[in-house]
């Protein structure tokens, strides 16, 4: 049962990282 929670943590963690990178890209094109 802990498996897929660990599996599940990983992917959002990818997922904000991703969020964080696209934002930090956004405001970039916008300076």
């Amino acid at each position: 049962m802990t498996k897929p929670k660990i599996i599940t943590i990983d992917i959002e963690g990818m997922h904000c990282s991703s969020c964080a990178l696209f934002i930090e890209n956004t405001l970039k094109k916008t300076e």
